[in-house]
């Protein structure tokens, strides 16, 4: 099947693997007045990649190239002598050389000409002191015309083998200074037009295919005496069939974030300046408009990739170009040649990164591992002092890497700065009585994970129903009861929803889901800690851990679920409670990775507390606030800007679950309270 472009046909599959060109100097020289001698010396020159040899003598050159399992050779006569002696008012004389073609590729090769050189501009002959004087050229493949006094052609015998379409003649015959012949020839194209693609084949072919070519000049009394030259060039594209190849670089998969140096390398063999190209970024749906005929490629002027260059120095044909910025998706790279009825296509994936994400749903494990844009931070990277003494001074505006606008990191592979980005959560939330989602600080920390450092801030005033579409959890979940919300002033809002959190109220299971914002409060407002470290973290919202594992969470749970991480909680899609043990779980986090606890469990009992590392776990990068809880016992929200309470996924008892606890003296990674207290919720990406 083909398709048009422009008129030109070319192959859907893609083609061109080597190339092979061979130029042709045609050179007039000076004879007596009125008389006018036409030489041709065919001058070769070939590029191809990689080039082994080239073989010149003085009548032929040989070049060949191979490419993986394939090779293309093409010859072409050096010199052909066209002496013309005006003697009476019009004569001719014509001369042929032959081209040889091989090749092992599996589709065969196809064979062009056309102009080349300084003056490839004209297909006329210009005579070599003054540009004015020219040896003029008509018709075409199609449609080639006899010769005139002042003009010169080409022709090939139109029963050759493997020729395609054309008005030439079934036979030549040399001439010397002859009576004109009524013989038909063409003009080469100059470069302002496709050359004529004069042969093809569909098949490799090892023994050489021949083609006569003939080259006629008529002169008459009017025709200045002199020397007039031009360049032809030959050029023999081999077709490589499905096997034909794009490749790209960096990795194959270009970031189409709009700034990323992208290297095209074509298996068209040349990188000769005579080639003409574009290169398009196409969806899916293009790609597949254009190669089933539908679309010509060069109507699609929007994805034009402007300001490609190519690469000199270089056997194949190598174009470097800047990326556009495209939104994650599916896409091809399309190199078109029209010329020579080639295109080349690379199909890619823009995957979804750390920086180019926009909501936590979109977090995965890959995306969170991928070293090519998140590198996993050092861990001494951090604002206080740990277990061995070390004292950190990093700091959010130091050593946190937010990215670009080119989303890309700004210190691409660097662990002594933090990976840090913004997601927002798509569930909506109710914060100071509106509705709107909320964005989350995210940062990739020493242990290998992306944790959440702004504390869950999901409320909600009616039924809502939470599905595996945007939460961690495998099944529809229905929320019956409100969230409450603390007065403006901070406290409590009304005595009968602080009631509701006392664990003597708690009967059926729908009383249960309780909640509490506090409506977008920063801590600040309760310690000055948070201006030393230079944070400024929101304190989110409190759940009682039955809310915060969806359910999961009953008093009185079967004692064979103790020590069970839940299976479903209240972090977005992607994400979760940390751990109780292991990767993505706060004792790994806080002692094994960083260091700011030694002991084997949590540690309280050091010389004067623990404030060190209560301080450590406050500032950059763990960013973790002293957000307080509600008190089972009374429904009051205490101990706010003194105290961290953040829940794990395991319970400990049929009534105790596991959560972090921190404050002045005393960290606590496998602290354990009473589920139905209200503390607050961080999640880390799943691996």
């Amino acid at each position: 099947m083909t398709q048009h472009l422009g008129g030109r046909k070319f192959s859907k599959k893609k083609v061109g693997l080597k190339q092979s060109r061979a130029f042709r100097g045609i050179l007039l020289g000076v004879m007596p007045v009125f008389g006018v001698a036409f030489s041709a010396a065919f001058l070769a020159s070939s590029i191809f990649a990689p080039i082994n040899t080239s073989n010149a003598a003085e009548t032929t050159v040989t070049a060949s190239v191979s490419y993986g399992a394939y090779s293309l050779t093409l010859t072409a006569a050096q010199a052909v002598s066209l002496p013309l002696n005006v003697q009476v008012d019009g004569v001719m004389t014509v001369a042929s050389s032959n081209l040889s073609v091989s090749t092992t590729a599996p589709s065969g090769y196809a064979l062009y000409v056309g102009m080349t050189g300084t003056n490839s501009y004209t297909n006329s002959l210009i005579h070599s002191t003054d540009s004015n004087n020219t040896i003029t050229s008509s018709g075409t493949i199609g449609n080639p015309v006899a010769l005139t006094n002042g003009t010169w052609g080409y022709a090939i015998p139109s029963g050759t083998a493997n020729i395609e379409s054309n008005g030439f003649d079934a036979s030549y015959t040399t001439l010397s200074s002859a009576t004109p012949s009524t013989a038909k020839f063409a003009s080469v194209p100059n470069d302002s037009s496709s050359p004529d693609k004069i042969a093809h084949t569909s098949t490799s072919n090892t023994t050489a295919d021949t083609y006569p070519v003939y080259y006629g000049v008529r002169a008459g009394f009017e025709t200045p005496t002199g020397s007039y030259s031009n360049k032809i060039l030959y050029t023999a594209v081999a077709d490589a069939g499905a096997n034909a190849a794009l490749y790209v670089s960096p990795d194959e998969t270009p970031a189409l974030d709009g700034g990323e140096t992208l290297t095209l390398t074509t298996t068209l063999v040349s990188s000769s300046s005579d080639i003409d190209y574009s290169v398009y970024l196409l969806t899916q749906s293009e790609y597949q408009s254009v190669t089933s005929g539908t679309t010509d490629v060069r109507t699609l002027t929007s994805e034009l990739i402007s300001g490609c260059q190519r690469v000199a120095g270089v056997d194949m044909l190598q174009i470097t170009c800047t990326s556009p910025a495209r939104t994650v998706g599916d896409y091809y790279l399309y190199v078109n040649v029209p010329d020579y009825g080639l295109h080349y296509a690379k199909a890619f994936s823009y995957v979804p990164n750390f920086y180019n994400i926009t909501t936590m749903q979109e977090m995965t494990a890959d995306i969170c591992n991928d070293t090519k844009y998140v590198v996993t931070p050092k861990a001494t990277i951090f604002n206080g002092t740990n277990v061995y003494g070390q004292t950190g001074t990093a700091s959010a505006a130091a050593n946190a890497d937010t990215g670009n606008a080119l989303s890309r990191p700004n210190h691409p592979n660097d662990p002594n700065y933090v990976p840090q980005t913004t997601l927002t959560d798509t569930r909506q939330t109710y914060l100071d009585g509106a509705l709107t989602t909320k964005t989350y600080t995210v940062r990739k920390l020493a242990d290998g994970n992306c944790w959440m450092t702004d504390n869950l801030a999901l409320n909600w005033n009616s039924s809502r129903t939470f599905t595996s579409g945007d939460t961690n959890t495998t099944s529809s979940v229905t929320v019956n009861v409100n969230t409450q919300a603390l007065s403006a002033t901070g406290g409590d809002a009304t005595t009968d929803e602080a009631t509701a959190w006392k664990e003597t109220s708690a009967g059926t299971p729908w009383e249960k889901w309780l909640s509490r914002s506090t409506n977008n409060a920063q801590e600040n407002t309760y310690s000055a800690e948070a201006v030393r470290t230079g944070e400024n973290q929101y304190l989110g919202t409190y759940y009682n851990w039955y809310t915060a594992t969806l359910g999961t969470g009953l008093d009185g749970d079967p004692s064979t679920e103790i020590g069970t991480d839940s299976t479903a909680d209240i972090c977005p899609k992607g994400w979760q409670l940390p751990r109780y043990t292991g990767s993505g779980s706060w004792m790994t986090l806080i002692r094994d990775t960083y260091h700011v606890i030694s002991t084997q469990g949590d540690q309280s009992t050091v010389s004067g507390g623990n404030t060190a590392a209560n301080n450590t776990l406050h500032g950059f990068p763990f960013s973790l606030p002293y957000s307080g809880y509600v008190a089972r016992a009374s429904g009051s929200t205490v101990l706010r800007g003194t105290s961290g309470n953040f829940w794990s996924a395991a319970p400990s008892s049929s009534t105790y679950s596991r959560a972090l606890y921190f404050n002045g003296t005393h960290v606590w990674p496998e602290h354990s309270d009473y589920r139905t207290g209200g503390f607050s919720v961080r999640c880390v990406a799943q691996q």
